[in-house]
């Protein structure tokens, strides 16, 4: 894939202090970004997000291929757990 098809995935747990990421395609909905965080993380977490229609304008390029998009979202999950799609 090329740069301006693919979005960086970064998903932070504060509290287990772990990190993710994976890269999909941006025609990807957030179910399919959900199916593939559910392989990542080998469990269903299905019930404890919730997604926020928030734009996320800045991305945090730490590997040099998350591109800023203006229909970035975060998926805020319970207890303080924050995912970050860009």
């Amino acid at each position: 894939m090329s740069r301006s098809d693919t979005i960086c995935i970064y998903i932070q747990f504060p509290i287990i202090g772990r990190e993710y990421e994976c890269r999909v395609n941006l025609d990807n909905h957030f179910q399919d970004i959900l199916e593939q965080l559910f392989i990542l993380k080998d469990k269903d977490i299905g019930c404890v997000y919730q997604k926020s229609d928030v734009p996320i304008i800045q991305c945090f390029d730490t590997n040099q291929y998350c591109i800023s998009n203006e229909s970035l979202r975060t998926l805020r999950v319970k207890d303080g757990m924050t995912f970050k799609v860009y």
